[in-house]
Order: C-alpha cells, then structure tokens, then sequence
C-alpha cells in the first residue's frame, strides 16, 4: 500500500492541527507520526489528490468557496504554514468539508486517496490486515513496537470499514505514545465527527422520507 500510510496517518493528527478545537500532539505522539509515516512519497501523494480532487464532480467548486472565504481557507492551514507541507492539505480539505456539510464528500475523496494507494481488497472493501501489517513495520525493531502492536490489536476497525480512519489512527497514535487509547473525551468527539461522515446520505434519505409519510392527506366525507 505505497503512501497509504502518509494519508492515514496524516487524518490520525486531526484533533491534534493548528486551526482545530482538539488538543494539541505531545512530543510522544508527534514521534509516533514521524516513524508511522517515515518513507512517504510527497510527489506521488500530490499527484493522486489532484486526481481525486477532478474525479469528485462537484468538489473543485467547493474549493474554490472555500478560497473565496479567506479566513476560512487560511484559518485552517489549507495555504501556507501548515507542518506537514502539500499532503497535509488532504486532511485540511476532508475536515473543511465535514464541517460545512459535506461529509459525504470527505468519505468519498478519503476513499478514492485510499483506492489509489493501493488500500482496498478486491471486493472492494478497506483492507484492514493491510494496514495493520504495514503500521507495524514502520516501527519494528524500534522502542515504539511493543505499544503500537497493543493499539493494532485494541482498537476498533469499524470505522475502517466506512473509510472513516480518523478515529481509528487517533487510537493507533495514542497506543503507540502512551501505551493506552484516546481520552474518553477525545474518542467521543471522533465518534460524532465519524458518524456525521458517515450517515450523510442515510440522513437525507431519511428526511425526504418523513416529508412524504408525514404529509396531510384529504378525507372526503359521504354524505
């Protein structure tokens, strides 16, 4: 899976960003991001968020809203400053769509960065054994194995399996610094950012449902 690490890894960072309300990554977690994502190739990632960027219909003019707004734009690193250079972008961008309404946008794009990286099976499902297997070699052999191997065998893959990997790489991370999971606080704010992404489409679905069923019908009386 070359540089699906780098994407994955760049959305465990996502309460930890300048311009997010999360807290910020300790010195351990920042060491953690640096061996979990060591080798990436910037260029190739560039070249295939661009791609996914045209591929989504839609999403250029979304950005180009979003540069429109300049405070929101650069407030959230999406220009210039931001540590992590060009593939930081990708977690900048998918955050700015999850939180101006387009969750179900921010899944796809993640999906198809993930899909061109090599991530997904066959049957076209998150290939989870994949990622585990390539995490922990980025770490073998180090003094940061033991609790990474911890947090691949503790945390929960289910948001993996809707290509939601924020929480899932927080978890990671956190095991990896600390030898124990997120916050209960922190996990609980992942859940609600995840859940958003992923139940846009259902939410909407739901809606126009309850329009129809709920709407006044007539009744004619005989006389």
């Amino acid at each position: 899976m070359q540089s699906v690490i780098a994407l994955l890894c760049l959305a465990s960072l996502a309460l930890g960003l300048p311009g997010h309300s999360g807290p910020r990554m300790s010195a351990e977690e920042r060491s953690c991001y640096k061996a979990l994502k060591a080798g990436e190739d910037k260029a190739d990632m560039e070249v295939k968020m661009n791609a996914c960027i045209t591929e989504q219909k839609g999403l250029p003019d979304i950005i180009k809203s979003f540069k429109d707004d300049g405070d929101r734009w650069h407030g959230d690193g999406m220009e210039g400053g931001m540590e992590g250079g060009d593939d930081m972008k990708m977690l900048e961008l998918c955050q700015l769509l999850d939180m101006n309404g387009h969750a179900d946008m921010a899944v796809a794009l993640m999906k198809c960065m993930v899909t061109k990286n090599g991530g997904v099976k066959a049957d076209g499902s998150f290939n989870i054994e994949g990622l585990k297997a390539e995490l922990l070699a980025r770490v073998a052999g180090s003094s940061l194995e033991v609790n990474t191997r911890m947090g691949l065998d503790a945390c929960p893959t289910d948001d993996l399996l809707k290509f939601n990997v924020m929480a899932y790489m927080k978890c990671v991370t956190s095991y990896c610094a600390t030898g124990a999971g997120p916050t209960t606080t922190i996990m609980a704010t992942m859940a609600t950012t995840n859940t958003s992404m992923a139940t846009t489409t259902t939410n909407a679905s739901m809606a126009t449902t309850n329009i129809t069923t709920s709407a006044p019908t007539s009744t004619t009386k005989l006389p």
